[in-house]
């Protein structure tokens, strides 16, 4: 049987949050096999270890970050009204999880430092000459304060341009020009 476009499109709304977590899921498996935006040039070995186990407050000496740069992209459109929870439950999981992952790579332990920024689209309450897009947060690493902004948003309307949110964002933000910084724009929206 054949896909059509519409066939494609309540396949693609049903399952939009699912694919949102999967590429969550990559991103920690990358990091966790030292990818850092480049080809791998071996298969990762014992001197990259993955674990989830929370981050102490104190670091040791030898420790070192990667910095983690996730632009988070809300649809908050009415078609979303029954959705948003789901949708920044998986969004928060996948910061999460991106957050506890350390690794030891040549006798070094590395942890992420998370950076977050929030923009949400779709919602008729928005200035349209913005196209219905508003940064709510430009990158921080107070990850409480990006929450609080993310469970204050609400939906309404239905003017929905995720391409144009993550053009936005990717060209709006001021992302890190560390060249090992990991950088992503996780999106959640049903369209």
């Amino acid at each position: 049987m054949r896909a059509t476009p519409n066939r494609l499109g309540r396949w693609l709304r049903r399952h939009s949050l699912t694919l949102v977590a999967a590429l969550g899921g990559a991103a920690g498996v990358a990091y966790a096999a030292g990818w850092h935006g480049k080809a791998a040039d071996s298969a990762p070995t014992a001197a990259h270890v993955a674990t989830t186990t929370p981050l102490s407050t104190e670091l040791p000496r030898d420790h070192v970050q990667d910095t983690v740069q996730i632009a988070l992209v809300l649809d908050t459109s009415g078609s979303m009204d029954g959705l948003i929870n789901q949708a920044r439950s998986h969004l928060w999981n996948m910061v999460d999880q991106m957050g506890r992952m350390t690794r030891v790579v040549n006798g070094k332990t590395r942890s992420v430092k998370i950076e977050l920024a929030l923009y949400e689209y779709g919602n008729d309450a928005l200035p349209s000459q913005s196209g219905y897009i508003r940064q709510v947060q430009p990158f921080t690493g107070d990850l409480d304060k990006v929450s609080e902004k993310l469970h204050a948003l609400f939906t309404n309307g239905g003017s929905e341009f995720a391409g144009q949110a993550i053009t936005t964002a990717v060209t709006q933000l001021q992302w890190s020009s560390d060249p090992n910084a990991m950088k992503f724009v996780f999106v959640a929206g049903n369209e």
